[in-house]
Protein backbone atom coordinates (compact mmCIF):
# COMPACT_ATOMS: atom_id res chain seq x y z
CA UNK A 1 0.00 0.00 0.00
CA UNK A 2 0.89 3.89 0.04
CA UNK A 3 2.83 3.33 3.45
CA UNK A 4 5.11 0.27 2.32
CA UNK A 5 3.27 -1.67 4.69
CA UNK A 6 2.66 -5.51 4.33
CA UNK A 7 0.85 -7.97 6.21
CA UNK A 8 0.94 -11.64 6.70
CA UNK A 9 -1.80 -14.50 7.30
CA UNK A 10 -0.67 -18.50 7.22
CA UNK A 11 -3.64 -20.99 7.32
CA UNK A 12 -2.62 -24.42 8.06
CA UNK A 13 -4.72 -26.83 7.01
CA UNK A 14 -4.84 -30.61 8.26
CA UNK A 15 -5.89 -33.60 6.62
CA UNK A 16 -7.34 -36.24 9.17
CA UNK A 17 -5.99 -39.56 8.44
CA UNK A 18 -8.57 -41.55 10.09
CA UNK A 19 -10.40 -41.57 6.72
CA UNK A 20 -13.84 -43.80 7.24
CA UNK A 21 -14.36 -47.05 5.11
CA UNK A 22 -18.30 -48.80 4.30
CA UNK A 23 -19.17 -52.04 3.34
CA UNK A 24 -21.79 -53.79 2.90
CA UNK A 25 -23.14 -57.53 3.79
CA UNK A 26 -26.15 -59.48 2.60
CA UNK A 27 -27.53 -61.05 -0.48
CA UNK A 28 -28.30 -58.96 -3.45
CA UNK A 29 -31.07 -61.33 -5.08
CA UNK A 30 -34.12 -62.46 -2.88
CA UNK A 31 -37.61 -64.07 -3.49
CA UNK A 32 -41.21 -62.92 -3.29
CA UNK A 33 -42.09 -62.58 0.73
CA UNK A 34 -38.59 -63.19 1.75
CA UNK A 35 -36.86 -60.86 4.60
CA UNK A 36 -34.21 -58.37 3.02
CA UNK A 37 -31.81 -58.34 5.30
CA UNK A 38 -28.52 -55.64 4.97
CA UNK A 39 -25.56 -54.88 7.33
CA UNK A 40 -23.53 -51.93 6.71
CA UNK A 41 -19.79 -52.59 8.55
CA UNK A 42 -17.57 -50.07 8.96
CA UNK A 43 -13.65 -50.22 10.95
CA UNK A 44 -14.74 -46.62 13.09
CA UNK A 45 -17.20 -45.49 15.44
CA UNK A 46 -19.69 -42.99 13.79
CA UNK A 47 -23.63 -43.41 12.44
CA UNK A 48 -25.12 -45.23 9.76
CA UNK A 49 -27.86 -44.27 7.48
CA UNK A 50 -29.72 -45.89 4.57
CA UNK A 51 -31.84 -44.82 1.44
CA UNK A 52 -33.30 -46.86 -0.85
CA UNK A 53 -36.72 -47.74 -3.11
CA UNK A 54 -39.96 -45.86 -2.62
CA UNK A 55 -38.30 -43.64 -0.13
CA UNK A 56 -37.08 -46.48 2.10
CA UNK A 57 -34.51 -44.78 5.32
CA UNK A 58 -33.37 -46.01 8.12
CA UNK A 59 -30.63 -44.85 10.96
CA UNK A 60 -29.26 -48.12 11.90
CA UNK A 61 -26.23 -49.81 10.22
CA UNK A 62 -28.48 -53.23 9.81
CA UNK A 63 -31.81 -53.29 8.10
CA UNK A 64 -34.37 -55.78 7.46
CA UNK A 65 -37.60 -55.56 5.23
CA UNK A 66 -39.60 -58.50 5.66
CA UNK A 67 -42.05 -59.78 2.96
CA UNK A 68 -40.34 -58.16 0.05
CA UNK A 69 -42.23 -57.23 -3.02
CA UNK A 70 -40.95 -56.14 -6.45
CA UNK A 71 -41.36 -52.59 -4.82
CA UNK A 72 -38.32 -53.54 -3.09
CA UNK A 73 -36.02 -53.54 -5.79
CA UNK A 74 -33.37 -51.38 -6.51
CA UNK A 75 -30.21 -49.50 -5.12
CA UNK A 76 -29.82 -49.26 -1.55
CA UNK A 77 -27.23 -46.87 0.13
CA UNK A 78 -25.51 -46.96 3.69
CA UNK A 79 -24.15 -43.60 4.29
CA UNK A 80 -21.35 -43.44 7.60
CA UNK A 81 -19.92 -40.52 9.43
CA UNK A 82 -17.52 -40.82 11.71
CA UNK A 83 -16.79 -38.89 14.41
CA UNK A 84 -14.54 -36.62 13.18
CA UNK A 85 -17.32 -36.23 10.47
CA UNK A 86 -15.85 -37.98 7.33
CA UNK A 87 -18.17 -39.56 5.45
CA UNK A 88 -18.17 -42.85 3.09
CA UNK A 89 -21.12 -43.97 0.99
CA UNK A 90 -21.70 -47.51 -0.22
CA UNK A 91 -24.28 -49.03 -2.80
CA UNK A 92 -25.93 -52.72 -3.56
CA UNK A 93 -28.42 -53.03 -5.96
CA UNK A 94 -31.17 -55.72 -4.92
CA UNK A 95 -33.68 -57.76 -6.78
CA UNK A 96 -36.78 -59.36 -5.28
CA UNK A 97 -37.73 -61.80 -7.98
CA UNK A 98 -41.52 -63.48 -8.09
CA UNK A 99 -42.33 -67.13 -6.76
CA UNK A 100 -42.90 -69.14 -9.64
CA UNK A 101 -46.92 -69.98 -10.80
CA UNK A 102 -47.87 -72.62 -12.41
CA UNK A 103 -51.29 -73.90 -13.86
CA UNK A 104 -52.53 -77.12 -12.89
CA UNK A 105 -54.77 -79.56 -13.90
CA UNK A 106 -55.83 -83.32 -14.00
CA UNK A 107 -58.27 -85.45 -15.52
CA UNK A 108 -59.56 -86.20 -12.17
CA UNK A 109 -62.35 -88.03 -11.13
CA UNK A 110 -61.43 -91.26 -13.27
CA UNK A 111 -62.83 -94.60 -12.28
CA UNK A 112 -60.44 -97.59 -10.32
CA UNK A 113 -58.45 -98.81 -13.08
CA UNK A 114 -57.98 -95.82 -15.34
CA UNK A 115 -54.74 -93.61 -15.60
CA UNK A 116 -54.92 -90.08 -13.25
CA UNK A 117 -52.56 -87.44 -15.72
CA UNK A 118 -51.97 -84.35 -14.40
CA UNK A 119 -50.59 -81.26 -16.30
CA UNK A 120 -48.70 -78.47 -15.93
CA UNK A 121 -48.20 -75.38 -17.86
CA UNK A 122 -45.53 -72.59 -16.97
CA UNK A 123 -43.23 -70.17 -18.77
CA UNK A 124 -40.66 -70.51 -16.05
CA UNK A 125 -38.18 -73.11 -16.44
CA UNK A 126 -38.96 -75.19 -13.15
CA UNK A 127 -37.49 -78.20 -10.57
CA UNK A 128 -40.86 -80.34 -10.15
CA UNK A 129 -41.50 -82.47 -6.47
CA UNK A 130 -45.08 -84.08 -6.38
CA UNK A 131 -46.52 -86.02 -3.06
CA UNK A 132 -49.50 -87.93 -2.45
CA UNK A 133 -51.32 -90.29 -1.09
CA UNK A 134 -50.05 -93.79 -0.96
CA UNK A 135 -46.49 -92.43 -0.89
CA UNK A 136 -47.07 -90.70 -4.24
CA UNK A 137 -43.81 -88.87 -5.34
CA UNK A 138 -42.68 -87.89 -8.65
CA UNK A 139 -40.44 -85.05 -9.61
CA UNK A 140 -41.63 -84.94 -13.68
CA UNK A 141 -43.89 -81.75 -14.09
CA UNK A 142 -46.95 -84.09 -15.71
CA UNK A 143 -46.86 -87.14 -13.47
CA UNK A 144 -49.08 -89.66 -14.65
CA UNK A 145 -50.89 -92.70 -12.09
CA UNK A 146 -51.20 -95.83 -13.95
CA UNK A 147 -53.96 -97.45 -13.09
CA UNK A 148 -55.66 -95.56 -10.56
CA UNK A 149 -57.16 -97.44 -7.30
CA UNK A 150 -59.00 -96.36 -4.36
CA UNK A 151 -55.67 -95.55 -1.71
CA UNK A 152 -54.59 -92.97 -4.47
CA UNK A 153 -57.76 -90.75 -3.87
CA UNK A 154 -56.53 -87.46 -1.99
CA UNK A 155 -54.88 -84.08 -2.09
CA UNK A 156 -51.67 -83.80 -4.29
CA UNK A 157 -49.06 -81.44 -3.08
CA UNK A 158 -46.37 -79.81 -6.11
CA UNK A 159 -43.55 -78.04 -5.28
CA UNK A 160 -41.81 -76.06 -7.81
CA UNK A 161 -38.35 -74.00 -7.79
CA UNK A 162 -37.14 -71.92 -10.47
CA UNK A 163 -33.96 -73.06 -12.10
CA UNK A 164 -32.83 -69.67 -12.85
CA UNK A 165 -33.62 -67.37 -9.43
CA UNK A 166 -33.89 -70.57 -6.50
CA UNK A 167 -37.49 -68.96 -6.01
CA UNK A 168 -40.17 -71.58 -4.98
CA UNK A 169 -44.16 -71.97 -4.29
CA UNK A 170 -46.20 -74.96 -3.43
CA UNK A 171 -49.37 -75.72 -4.64
CA UNK A 172 -51.89 -78.07 -3.12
Amino acid sequence: NENNCTAEASIVITADADIPTISIDGASAYCEGATIALVANSSTSGTYSWTGPNGFSASTNTISIPNATADNDGIYTATFVAANGCEASSTITVVVNANPTVEISSNSPVCEGDDVTFNTSSTETLSYSWSGPSGFASTDASPVISGAIMANAGTYTLAVENVATGCGNTFH
